[in-house]
């Protein structure tokens, strides 16, 4: 199993982009030594020769990542924030990765934390915690920084909080967004989730307001991506019908 999985990811980067030296970190993520792999992928992100490099924040971010599902980790105090570690390091990540390649080429790994995000995020919001759900929506564009449905959470999470100019502020920003999208051809599952449940709660918001036309028009520009999110098709009901 380690040595298909060393195999296929060698193939999966290729050999332009594959630089000899991080196989080391390749093989300690296979034999599951994240502590090890940890410390030595943050050693290659202040070393001159590699700091600007994307490729190892991208096995930083995946370490803590694997060390936030497990409790050996996240019961040592210099572990209990893996979670919160890794989206800073995908954030720093994405800031080196100036043409989108290593973005790209490791999508699946990307994809499956922001769904890791939307879950922590919605586990929030269906308490009514919306103050802990905001701390972890601002996050979503150091994991993603072309998500529109964060935007509209920003501002749904402000409106319950008692920040009803801010909450517009973002919405405005929100709606531009939604109106610039020409295709979801490349979208991932979290893309849906997240643009879901963002639309659902600000809808909601605006007809606790009383400006349910907004809400219904908010609701209808988001169903012909939705309309097969079981969630949002039951929400969009309520709401519109």
């Amino acid at each position: 199993m380690r040595k298909l999985l060393l195999f296929t990811t060698m193939l999966l980067m290729g050999a332009s982009s594959f630089a000899q030296e991080y196989e080391e970190l390749l093989v300690m993520y296979a034999d599951g030594d994240y502590d090890k792999l940890v410390k030595t992928a943050e050693s290659y992100t202040i070393k001159d020769k590699t700091k600007n490099d994307p490729v190892p924040y991208y096995w930083l971010a995946k370490g803590l990542y694997a060390m936030s599902k497990d409790a050996e980790y996240t019961s040592q105090d210099k572990y209990k924030n893996a979670y919160k570690d890794a989206i800073t390091a995908i954030g720093k990540l994405q800031r080196k990765d100036k043409d989108g390649s290593i973005y790209s080429q490791y999508r699946d790994f990307f994809s499956e934390f922001k769904l890791s995000l939307y879950e922590v995020i919605e586990n929030e919001i269906s308490t009514d915690n919306y103050s802990k759900a905001y701390s972890w929506v601002i996050k979503v564009p150091k994991v993603d920084a072309n998500d529109v449905g964060s935007k509209y959470l920003l501002g749904a999470c402000k409106y319950r909080k008692g920040d009803k100019s801010g909450a517009t502020t973002e919405w405005k920003e929100a709606d531009k967004l939604l109106d610039g999208i020409t295709s979801v051809e490349d979208w991932v599952e979290a893309d849906y989730k997240m643009l879901a449940l963002a639309l659902s709660e600000t809808a909601e918001c605006y007809v606790d307001s009383r400006r349910p036309e907004i809400a219904k028009e908010l609701m209808n520009k988001g169903y012909k991506w939705l309309e097969d999110n079981e969630e949002f098709k039951a929400r969009y009901d309520e709401i519109v019908n």
